[in-house]
């Protein structure tokens, strides 16, 4: 039995052997310009290279294109092989090991700091900096259209973007005497993860409150706080001259 499997095994390599060769042939000969491949390998061997224009196509273009093909493969096989023996698990794979997930998060993470530096530039950042960030805000008009405005920011946002079609809250925060408090938002009022104007931040992350000393842009999480447990990017809100202002926007996703 051994022994069928075995000469199973070998003529399955020879196969794929030939199979690479005929495919490497095809692609070496395949194009717009037809090339003599033979010619070419005799030149090679010869070291009788020349500068025409078949064995420039043939030999900067090609060939190493095939070779890097062939190398990758090679890789990728091999890369699977030391995995799946080192942790002894024949499914041994990306996503089995958590890798594959961890890129997708940084690719996210990424996602949404850039739609968060995009949202701000289009606010209206002389009306939000206008508020005093207190619960009298709430009558004012000004406060009413900066959570208008966020709220249309949060249905662009769920249209175009596939993780915030479950949540996104967008909010703007102050520091003010040692404390971080809650301006306008997207959150209607009554909602759970809402926060009223003027209201205390209790439980911030302290990349947060680092971000109101550095004026630098992060993504953090997930943490939880007071309102749940969320993955956010926090942006410093520009000023008319594109410095960093006072204010800090949060963007939420669950």
């Amino acid at each position: 039995m051994n022994f069928y499997k075995n000469y199973n095994k070998s003529i399955l390599l020879i196969v794929s052997i030939i199979v690479v060769i005929i495919l490497v042939f095809i692609d070496l000969i395949n194009g717009p310009v037809k090339i003599n491949v033979f010619e070419e390998l005799n030149n090679l061997f010869k070291n009788n290279l020349s500068n025409n224009y078949s064995s420039t196509i043939f030999f900067d273009i090609r060939l190493p294109r095939i070779l890097t093909a062939i190398a990758a493969g090679l890789a990728l096989s091999i890369s699977g092989l030391l995995m799946q023996t080192l942790f002894r698990n024949p499914l041994a794979g990306p996503y089995v090991l958590g890798l594959a997930r961890a890129r997708e998060d940084r690719v996210m993470r990424g996602e949404l700091l850039r739609s968060a530096l995009l949202a701000v530039q289009a606010m209206d950042v002389k009306q939000i900096e206008s508020l005093p960030f207190k619960s009298k805000d709430r009558d004012l008009p000004e406060f009413k259209q900066a959570c208008m405005q966020l709220r249309r920011l949060v249905s662009t946002f769920q249209l175009s973007w596939v993780p915030a079609d479950g949540y996104i809250g967008i909010y703007s925060m102050k520091q003010r005497d040692g404390v971080i408090v809650f301006g306008p938002e997207s959150i209607p009022e009554g909602d759970r993860h809402a926060s009223p104007p003027g209201s205390v931040y209790k439980q911030p992350p302290p990349e947060l409150i680092k971000l109101f000393a550095s004026r630098q842009s992060v993504t953090v999480g997930p943490f939880t706080d007071e309102y749940g447990t969320f993955v956010s990017a926090f942006v410093p809100l520009p000023n008319r001259v594109n410095s960093p202002s006072g204010t800090v926007m949060g963007f939420d996703i669950m």
